[in-house]
Parts: structure tokens; C-alpha cells; sequence
């Protein structure tokens, strides 16, 4: 190694030292946890730790937020317009009504995010993790770089609930998915992944699950009506007061499910049906296919 490749070394050593700093010097009084209405524009926070702090109606726009750590923060109005945000940390974070207009949210951690009525027009989110977050009215659009996988759930979580459109959702990957109170109408949702997903308090009319993978997935207060469940995996799930009258569970592995107030009057099941240990389906009101 030269002594000039040394010298430049050290100098980017410095600089990455004096930057930390400057972000740190930044920082009004009392924020964290205070950073409410704080303006940040343009400022340099890479790395910064900021978990649960409040930036309500902060401005971010432009700011450098490289592997920042915003988890469990109050973001909600908050503007991140243009601003950098690569592997940044938000789990769980506070995003509703905040714009996020033309941010860099590449491999982000939004995982449990509430996003609803954020503007992710221009943003790049390809990468990102947002499983379990809330897209209900945030906004999308054209020039929004989007991972297939979650444009659909937004896609499904925004359409019109008065007359939602039939779909063809074969063999999809929709693991993780925040789907909470959505109504789905005659979809085809055949050998689906939906491991994990949060379907509570959904509307699932003619719809068909055979042989999809629901493990670990919340169902409940579900209605599960006349669904075709037939080889299904319900390994885990919690069916808590869900709807499961007439459904199809042939062949079904409900092994481990949470069946506590469950509606099973008239539901399907054959010899191949694998109940909790020690649940008795008949006394539920399930009837044995012949």
C-alpha cells in the first residue's frame, strides 16, 4: 500500500467521523424524542438513531437518511420528499398522510408500517420489506418503483369495496400481506402463498383457497362462508371468531389452528382433515364427507 493510498484513507476515515458529528450537532434541544416540526431539509443523518421519536410534520425533504434507524417513530405527516433513505430502519414506524414524493426507499425495513394516505409517487421502494404494513389510500402511482408483489396488495387493498373486481391470484405471493377488512369476490386464490397474512375481519365471497398456504395467517372475525378450503394449510392460524359455515376443509391441516368461537356449523372435512389435538369437529357442527 502506498503512503498516498494511506493518506486518502485516512482522510475518508476523518470525514466519515466529521459527519457523524455534524449530524449529531444538528439535533435541537430535547429532539430525541421532541423533533416535532423540526426542520431537517437537505441535513446529513446517515446512521442516525432516532427509534421512537417524534417527527410529526417534520421536514426531512432531502435530508440523508442512509441506514437511519426511525423505527416506532411518529413520522405521520412528516415530508421525506427526495430524500435518501437506503436500508434506512423504519419498522413499525408512524407514516400516515406523510410525503414521501420521489424517495430513495430501496431496501427499506418497512415492516408494520402505516402508510395510509402517504404520497409514494416517484418514490423507489423496489427491495423494501412491507409485510404487514398499511397502504389503505396511500398513493401510488406510474413512476412509483414498486416490487410486483406489493403493487398488487395495494392494488387489492384500494380497489372498490362496493364492487370489487374478480381476480385471478393463482400460485400468488402474497406472504405477510396487511389484506385486514378487505372483501375479495370471486377469486381465484388456488395454492396461493399467504403464509402470515393478515386477513382479520375480511369478506371472502366464492372464493377459492384449494390447496393454498395459509400458515401462521390471522383470520379472525374472517368470513369464510362456503369457501373452497379443500388441502389447504391452516398449520397456526388463528380462526378466532371467523366464519367457517359450509366452507370446504377436506384434506385441510388445521393443525395447531385457534378455533375459539369458531362458526363450523355444515363445514366439510374428510378422513384426511387434520383438527387441533384433541378438537372435536362434529361437536362443532362439522359434518364428515362421506
Amino acid at each position: 500500500m502506498t503512503k498516498l493510498t494511506v493518506v486518502l484513507s485516512y482522510f475518508i476515515f476523518l470525514l466519515g467521523i466529521l459527519s457523524a458529528c455534524f449530524s449529531q450537532e444538528t439535533l435541537p434541544d430535547g429532539c430525541p424524542p421532541d423533533c416535532r416540526k423540526v426542520d431537517f431539509t437537505g441535513v446529513n443523518l446517515e446512521q442516525i438513531n432516532l427509534q421512537e421519536a417524534d417527527l410529526w410534520q417534520a421536514d426531512l425533504s432531502g435530508a440523508n437518511l442512509r441506514e437511519a434507524n426511525l423505527g416506532k417513530s411518529d413520522l405521520s405527516g412528516a415530508n421525506f420528499s427526495n430524500a435518501e433513505m437506503y436500508k434506512a430502519d423504519l419498522k413499525a414506524a408512524n407514516l400516515t398522510g406523510a410525503n414521501l414524493n420521489q424517495a430513495n426507499l430501496e431496501q427499506t425495513n418497512l415492516y408494520g408500517v402505516d402508510l395510509r394516505g402517504a404520497d409514494l409517487r416517484g418514490a423507489n421502494l423496489v427491495g423494501a420489506d412491507l409485510s404487514k404494513a398499511n397502504l389503505q389510500i396511500a398513493e401510488i402511482d406510474a413512476t412509483t418503483q414498486l416490487d410486483n408483489k406489493w403493487r398488487l396488495v395495494w392494488e387489492i387493498i384500494n380497489q372498490s369495496q362496493n364492487t370489487p373486481p374478480s381476480r385471478d391470484l393463482w400460485k400468488a405471493d402474497l406472504s405477510g400481506a396487511n389484506l385486514n377488512g378487505v372483501v375479495l369476490l370471486d377469486t381465484d386464490l388456488r395454492q396461493a402463498n399467504l403464509s402470515r397474512v393478515d386477513l382479520g375481519k375480511a369478506s371472502l365471497v366464492r372464493v377459492n383457497l384449494y390447496g393454498a398456504d395459509l400458515r401462521e395467517a390471522n383470520l379472525s372475525q374472517t368470513d369464510f362462508a362456503s369457501v373452497n378450503l379443500n388441502e389447504a394449510n391452516l398449520m397456526n392460524v388463528d380462526f378466532t371468531e371467523a366464519n367457517l359455515s359450509r366452507a370446504d376443509l377436506n384434506g385441510a391441516n388445521l393443525a395447531g389452528a385457534n378455533l375459539s368461537g369458531t362458526n363450523l356449523n355444515q363445514a366439510k372435512y374428510n378422513e384426511f382433515t387434520i383438527w387441533p389435538e384433541g378438537f372435536k369437529p362434529e361437536e362443532a357442527g362439522a359434518v364428515l364427507s362421506e
